[in-house]
C-alpha cells in the first residue's frame, strides 16, 4: 500500500527551522511528508500537491498512514532529538 520514499531528515525550505522533514510516502502516484514541528513537537501529514502541502481530507486515509509512520518509528521523539542536537552542535562549532 504505502511505500517509504525517503527518510532523510532535514529543515523544510523557507521555515527557519521550525519544521524538519522527517519522511516522504508515496501510494501509487501520490506523494505524502510527515514533518515536525520543532516549536510544538507536533507531527504532521499532508500531502503534496504541485509542490505545496494539502490538508488530507480523507480521515480514513490520514490514520492509515499515521500508523505507517509509527510503524517504522519515524516520528519517534529520539530520533527528532537527535537531529536537533546534531544541528545545535553544528552551529554551535561553526561559531566556537
Amino acid at each position: 500500500m504505502f511505500r517509504l520514499a525517503s527518510k532523510e531528515m532535514f529543515d523544510l525550505p523557507g521555515t527557519n527551522g521550525r519544521f524538519v522533514h522527517l519522511a516522504s510516502i508515496h501510494k501509487s502516484v501520490r506523494e505524502y511528508m510527515l514533518f515536525v514541528d520543532t516549536q510544538t513537537d507536533r507531527c504532521y501529514i499532508e500531502e503534496v500537491s504541485g509542490g505545496h502541502l494539502e490538508f488530507i481530507e480523507d480521515d480514513a486515509l490520514a490514520v492509515d498512514l499515521a500508523k505507517f509512520c509509527e510503524s517504522r518509528s519515524l516520528s519517534d521523539p529520539r530520533r527528532i532529538g537527535e537531529y536537533l542536537n546534531g544541528k545545535a552542535i553544528a552551529k554551535h562549532q561553526e561559531h566556537g
